[in-house]
């Protein structure tokens, strides 16, 4: 599941190629996920994108961050509509896949 949380921040990243931030947020929206859902996802990733630089350099802080980010990204997924749930899980899936 932590491969999978970190490939929707990539996805969902500026520095994700080919897909750029607003596409991943595109294919989401165009494939069904609600604003609500997107705005959860959008705030995740900026939290992640904010806080993950600060511990990045240290190698023992940043596995320790990835596991408590990576238990909270589950929770907001857990959190999200079942039809969201469903939107994001085939988004990931189809993306793990490439």
């Amino acid at each position: 599941m932590v491969k999978l949380l970190i490939l929707l921040f990539v996805s969902l990243s500026a520095l994700a190629a080919p897909m750029t931030e607003q596409e991943a947020l595109n294919e989401l929206r165009n494939a069904g996920m609600s604003e609500n859902g997107l705005n959860t996802l959008i705030k995740l990733d900026n939290e992640f994108k904010e806080q993950y630089p600060v511990v990045g350099v240290n190698k023992a802080a940043s596995d320790k961050f990835i596991a408590e980010f990576s238990v909270k990204a589950q929770s907001v997924v857990n959190s999200l509509t079942p039809e969201d749930q469903t939107v994001y899980n085939n988004h990931v899936k189809k993306y793990s896949q490439e």
